[in-house]
């Protein structure tokens, strides 16, 4: 993983957008701060909503992600999904998340 975090999948976000937040996590790495992972994290979004990290296991869902396989050549690698809240601020696994957005955002990530 880059900067010693796991690779990233986010779902239903506009590239532009999902591209700057993987770049921000990977400089926050590399600038030596900590992001837990599979926890609610503030302070990465932007008007302090919150996100998470959930790890995705790639045992069930590997075949969606071939490419980074073919990246890593056979070797393991982890991947986490960023979960983020819909305009409310609901994360996806909350009563109160927008319905409309539960395709666009599929959890394919652990949430236990």
């Amino acid at each position: 993983a880059h900067a010693g975090f796991p690779d990233i999948v986010v779902f239903g976000m506009k590239p532009v957008q999902a591209r700057g937040l993987i770049g921000l996590v990977a400089d926050l790495c590399t600038g030596g701060t900590e992001i837990p992972i599979d926890v609610e994290v503030v302070g990465l979004l932007d008007h302090e909503l919150r996100c998470r990290f959930a790890p995705v296991d790639l045992a069930d869902w590997g075949p969606l992600f071939t490419t980074a396989a073919a990246w890593y050549r056979g070797a393991p690698f982890e991947l986490v999904q960023l979960v983020y809240p819909d305009p409310n601020g609901f994360l996806p696994y909350e009563a109160g998340f927008d319905q409309h957005r539960v395709l666009s955002q599929p959890v394919i990530g652990r949430l236990d």
